[in-house]
């Protein structure tokens, strides 16, 4: 029988230190999650694996300010924060020729992710169904707009944030590294630093340990950055009074619903039924959410995690005024929120002791991918053909460049090197 209770922040159950300082993932299937992650990659988004191209931020400012400006501009705000990941690929690839580096970009953005997906195999992170967590990261039901491309890898870097708010205290010099450039370069990369930052607080509150306090020390320098530039930027257009009502509908269709019912079902049955539906199973997920069970104390974290996400979300791009029935446009702002809304019904489902409700729960998970599978693969980018670019941005001309998504942008030119 299922019992709530008052809730408590409290820790799911540590899981023993390794024996060896070298065991740095739980199992040997780390390595089969991240070689299925790559393939769910590639099915979802073969064009970029076959034809690399820039997208959107990609070009401008990151490769822009590269190749004009070199490794300086690491330290360039843009958009009210700091983009160091993506700054650092940037500025990794503008040695190389121009028709090689949208290459680099997909390389190295797909590498990051994968060592994302490689974070929930650590020992120091006790939760279930660890092949289904990792694939969740590139499985996600989402428009695609985060994946394989360094503009949007900050979405997928603050999971790395999540789970290391999760993990044990580091022990060795090789976790504390771990954790150091987690901490940092994901710090410094968006806003998640600032976002992030009082759990990490409350964290160190509740476990009470050094090591705990340590890590606070680490990220508070990189989210006070972010916070400084976040507070200098200029502020954006006033888009007038919320729309309260009519963001209660956005929210139903992007979160709950398109995840258990795909992206027509819930458009088709139009705003009120949709939003008491949603409504309806926000209730019952928050309810399985704050129940007792081995790990109340990791749900807590995660769904904490998924609010402050929701809610930063929401205020950077205004979903109030988005259009009821797109499921397109801004959906990275709900990418986090829904890979973690997968993580806690992953949880969920492996604490129900009773085989019918779990079978229940499968079925219920196994019928929300089914409804998702026509939008799985993810439609290809138009060919804007970047080679008959690259050389005139070699010889250092000043050209237009055409760069998905329907974006027209100004290469200013500089002298050949």
């Amino acid at each position: 029988m299922l019992a709530t209770a008052p809730l408590e922040i409290a820790e799911c159950p540590a899981p023993a230190p390794p024996a060896s300082s070298r065991a740095r993932f739980a199992g040997p299937g780390v390595g089969w999650a991240i070689l299925t992650a790559a393939l769910v990659l590639i099915f979802r988004k073969p064009d970029l694996f076959l034809n690399p191209q820039f997208w959107a931020e990609d070009f401008y400012p990151f490769f822009v300010d590269a190749n004009i400006f070199g490794p300086r501009v690491l330290a360039a705000p843009y958009n009210g924060y700091l983009h160091f990941i993506p700054r650092l690929i940037a500025s990794l690839a503008a040695p190389f020729h121009p028709s090689m580096q949208p290459a680099i970009y997909v390389a190295a953005a797909l590498g990051i992710t994968l060592a994302v997906v490689a974070q929930v195999f650590s020992p120091r992170l006790n939760l279930p169904g660890r092949p289904w967590l990792a694939l969740a990261i590139v499985a996600v039901p989402h428009t695609g707009e985060v994946f394989l491309n360094p503009a949007n890898l900050q979405w997928i870097t603050a999971l790395a944030l999540v789970l290391t708010l999760m993990k044990r205290d580091a022990i060795d010099a090789a976790e504390w590294g771990m954790d150091a450039a987690v901490l940092v370069a994901v710090g410094l990369t968006g806003p998640f630093s600032v976002l992030l930052l009082p759990l990490f607080l409350a964290r160190a509150w509740v476990r009470g340990t050094r090591a705990s306090w340590v890590v606070v020390a680490i990220l508070a320098p990189p989210a006070a950055v972010q916070a400084w530039h976040l507070c200098h930027a200029p502020a954006f257009l006033e888009m007038g009074a919320w729309r309260w009502s009519h963001l209660l509908g956005v929210l139903a269709v992007r979160l709950p619903m398109t995840l258990a019912c795909g992206e027509v079902l819930p458009v088709k049955l139009g705003y009120a039924w949709t939003v008491s539906l949603g409504g309806a199973l926000v209730a019952a997920f928050a309810f399985f959410c704050l129940r007792r069970g081995a790990w109340r104390g990791a749900r807590v974290w995660l769904l904490a995690g998924l609010l402050l996400l929701l809610l930063a979300g929401i205020k950077r791009g205004r979903a109030d005024t988005w259009a009821f029935y797109d499921t397109f446009n801004g959906d990275r702002y709900f990418y986090g929120p829904k890979v973690i809304t997968l993580w806690l019904a992953v949880l969920i489902t492996a604490e129900l002791t009773s085989r019918r409700l779990r079978t229940l729960a499968v079925a219920l998970l196994m019928g929300a991918f089914a409804a998702n599978v026509p939008a799985f693969r993810i439609k290809p980018q138009p060919d804007l053909h970047w080679a008959g670019y690259s050389d005139k941005i070699q010889a250092g001309e000043r050209i237009e460049v055409p760069i998905n998504p329907g974006w027209k942008v100004v290469y200013p030119g500089r002298s050949p090197p």
